[in-house]
């Protein structure tokens, strides 16, 4: 299945945060979201998981009980030794 995001606009009140946003996320491919603050990357994301509705145009994405999204302020809360680090062999 592919991922993505078609067309995508969303917006909070009369503030657009996407614009005719179109995200093809390929089976074991590695995407990278790059923009400066404010630019609607955090948005992008919670809108491809379902965070977020779409004002119009289309998302696809497996159900959601296979998705697992991590919202950046949680990872810098909580506390990681070197031990519990996901690259530690």
């Amino acid at each position: 299945m592919t991922w993505g995001l078609e067309d995508a606009s969303v917006g909070f009140g009369s503030r657009i945060a996407l614009e005719a946003v179109t995200l093809p996320v390929l089976p074991g491919s590695v995407s990278v979201v790059i923009g400066g603050d404010g630019s609607g990357k955090s948005t992008l994301l919670r809108a491809l998981v379902g965070l977020v509705g779409l004002r119009r145009g289309q998302v696809r994405r497996p159900a959601k009980r296979d998705v697992a999204y991590v919202p950046a302020w949680r990872i810098r809360t909580t506390p990681m030794t070197i031990s519990s680090s996901p690259t530690t062999p």
